[in-house]
This record gives C-alpha cells, sequence and structure tokens, in this order.
C-alpha cells in the first residue's frame, strides 16, 4: 500500500523560504521583474519526507510599461514634433492624433506629425508598448500650429545721411526679424519692430529685404525696397577773400557741397544775413572802422559750425572836394592853387584830359607851363589818400 501524500513544500533557492501547498500548483509573489531565481520542491508523507528535486532556474518576465507622459513639443505652421519621457520596458510607444485618429509608432521618445495645417489645434495622445501589454493612454495634449509665415508689412522707411532706418508690423508668433543688404549680402538680426543701418554713403541708394523668424524656421523674404540716403550736413565755409572801401565790405567764401544757402553773421552786432551766393556785400558802413564776420553754410540735414572770425576794416573817409584858383601871369604859363583838404595825401590834377600827380597833402598849387596862346585849357582836380 502506498504512502498518502499529505501535502507539497517549494522552497525559494536564495531564501531559503519553503512556501507549502497541498494543492498541485504554486505562484511565489513579490518577485522583482526580469530577475532570475531557483526553486526545488518535495513531496511530504505521513511521517517522512521526500528528497528536494532538482533546482529548476525561472526568469521573471517583464512587467507592463507605466504610462508615458509628454514633456516637450515645438512646432511651425505645417509640423508638430512631440517628445516624452522614456518608460522603463517600453519597447514601442504609439502616438494617436485624435483629430484625424492616425496612428504613429517609434521606439524612440520622439516622433514628429508633418503637412499640418496653419492656426489649427491637435490633440494627440499616446501610450508604451511590450510583450507583457499596452499601458494605458495618456491624457490629452494639445498643440496649435502657428500661422502661415510670412514677410512683415514695412510701415516706414527714414533715412539721414549715413543711415536707413526701417520699420514694420508685428508678426503673430515671431521670435525675430532679418533685414538684409542687398548690396553686400550683410544680415541684421533685431527682436524689435525696428532697425537702423549705419555707415552708409551720403545721396546713395540701397535696397533692402526684411522676413520673419519662428522658432526654428523663418518667413520668405518679403520683396526688396530702396532707401536713399540723404545729403551730408555742410562743412564749415572759408572765407577767402574781402574788398572794402570807407562805406562797404565785400566778403567772398569757397562754395561749399550740399550746401543750400550761407548765413554770415556781423559779429559786432549779431546780426545774421542769409545768401545763396558765395559772395556778400555789406553797405553803408562807418569808416576806419574794424567789422568781424563769420560764416556757416546750411541745408536740409543741418547747419555747420561757424567759421572763425574774419576781421576787415573799412578805409578812412575820402578828402573832401577842393576850390580850385587859377591865376595867369604869362602866356605861356598858368598856376593853379587850390585850398588844402584835410586828410588829402595827394592832388591829381587834370588838364584837358592830362592827368598830373601832386604829391604831398600840403602842396596846394601846380605850375602849367608852355602852354600855347589862345588855347582854352580846362583844370579839375580831386584830393586822394591811399586808404579809399
Amino acid at each position: 500500500m502506498s504512502p498518502k501524500v499529505t501535502n507539497y513544500e517549494i522552497q525559494r533557492v536564495d531564501t531559503g523560504v519553503i512556501y507549502s501547498t497541498t494543492n498541485l500548483s504554486y505562484t511565489v509573489q513579490g518577485l522583482i521583474p526580469k530577475s532570475a531565481y531557483q526553486f526545488r520542491i518535495r513531496t511530504k508523507y505521513s511521517g517522512f519526507t521526500s528528497s528536494w528535486s532538482n533546482n529548476v532556474n525561472i526568469v521573471t518576465p517583464m512587467s507592463i510599461p507605466a504610462k508615458p507622459a509628454f514633456n516637450n513639443n515645438s512646432f511651425t505652421h505645417d509640423t508638430i514634433n512631440l517628445s516624452w519621457n522614456s518608460v522603463e520596458d517600453a519597447e514601442i510607444y504609439e502616438v494617436m492624433e485624435t483629430n484625424t485618429g492616425v496612428v504613429k509608432s517609434t521606439s524612440g521618445t520622439n516622433i514628429a506629425f508633418s503637412n499640418m495645417t496653419p492656426s489649427t489645434n491637435y490633440v494627440f495622445k499616446m501610450r508604451a508598448k511590450n510583450t507583457a501589454g499596452y499601458s494605458n493612454w495618456t491624457e490629452n495634449y494639445y498643440v496649435t500650429t502657428l500661422n502661415e509665415p510670412k514677410a512683415p508689412t514695412i510701415s516706414g522707411i527714414n533715412t539721414t545721411d549715413t543711415t536707413c532706418g526701417v520699420s514694420w508690423a508685428e508678426e503673430i508668433n515671431a521670435i525675430g526679424y532679418d533685414i538684409e543688404r542687398l548690396d553686400t549680402g550683410v544680415i541684421y538680426s533685431t527682436t524689435n519692430l525696428s532697425y537702423s543701418v549705419e555707415n552708409l554713403e551720403p545721396k546713395s541708394t540701397y535696397q533692402f529685404r526684411i522676413r520673419t523668424k519662428y522658432n526654428g524656421f523663418n518667413s520668405p523674404w518679403s520683396n526688396s525696397f530702396n532707401a536713399t540716403t540723404s545729403v551730408s550736413k555742410p562743412i564749415v565755409p572759408t572765407i577767402e577773400n574781402s574788398t572794402f572801401t570807407h562805406t562797404s565790405i565785400s566778403l567772398t567764401w569757397d562754395c561749399v557741397e550740399d550746401a543750400e544757402t550761407y548765413e554770415v553773421q556781423v559779429v559786432n552786432t549779431g546780426e545774421i544775413v542769409s545768401t545763396t551766393n558765395t559772395n556778400i556785400t555789406f553797405n553803408e558802413l562807418l569808416s576806419s572802422t574794424e567789422y568781424n564776420y563769420k560764416i556757416r553754410a546750411k541745408n536740409v540735414v543741418g547747419t555747420s559750425i561757424w567759421s572763425n572770425n574774419y576781421s576787415v576794416t573799412t578805409g578812412i573817409e575820402p578828402p573832401e572836394s577842393t576850390i580850385l584858383l587859377a591865376e595867369s601871369n604869362e602866356s605861356n604859363m598858368q598856376n593853379i592853387k587850390w585850398d588844402s583838404v584835410a586828410r588829402a595825401e595827394g592832388y591829381e590834377i587834370d588838364c584837358n584830359g592830362i592827368v598830373t600827380i601832386i604829391n604831398g597833402g600840403n602842396n596846394t598849387n601846380y605850375l602849367n607851363e608852355n602852354l600855347v596862346p589862345n588855347i582854352t585849357y580846362n583844370y579839375k582836380i580831386r584830393a586822394f589818400n591811399f586808404k579809399w
């Protein structure tokens, strides 16, 4: 008669723990996934126990992966890039775009959807998968594509002699703007709604174009546009020459490039006179008086600084009129006399068109000899000095 079996014992070899059961199967719980364990078993009879069986090696399988979670995205007007954290034991990730039901699979932790519609709301969810099964779907994840990219609309162009300033309207979702100078290919970048290109040449025409910068891509370039720099502010003119009488002073100066008008100041009085010429005359001045002048050039851009003072002294007032007296004691000579004239340094005697100079302001007579009888001689006289 065979002995009666009372139960069975299963031993976990690594810990020595023995589990007992009267059934023909037993489940050891609390093990670690993807781990190797050794077990052995024996039969218990009434009053005695069998020897242990040979060790049995068992490797626990992996777990069903945990639910992943989106952690980042990037997008344009027609693409959406999604990423997530890696989930332990996940072999595949499935990402669904719920608007269309399209599911994409990948073994990585990112995926891209292309050919999307601009300015559109999209909803995504995902799950992880391995040989043990599927995780639950994630909660919905929302992404809105950008507007159709477009170049900015120019709102203003302002130039000086060396700069070109451009302004434009804001574009939604822009992170910056590029301005290209076409003759050099140089690109200037800014996050503002305006930019000033510097170090240009005066009176020159330049071409520019502009585009919008988005996160990861750019709009097309705008149509090119022209900008012409203005003339430069004129440089300081230089008074080159002057002439004068006892009541007037005439000044001339060099022609300054791009000057439209010139302003001449009489420093003595502060009077300022404007002219488009390169010369000017001041009348009704005092004789023997020093006058100081300075000049500057002016155009639509601005005005030069004043030149250095230029000094001119008017001449001495000319001598007063003379009184001519004629004496004739001989038939072939005439003695001409006149009054002394203040400030005179000499006299000119004109006799029938022949001029004789008498030096010395105190010499007040002239003897005209070797005359022809019965001829009329006409005289006129004037006094002179050397400063008028």
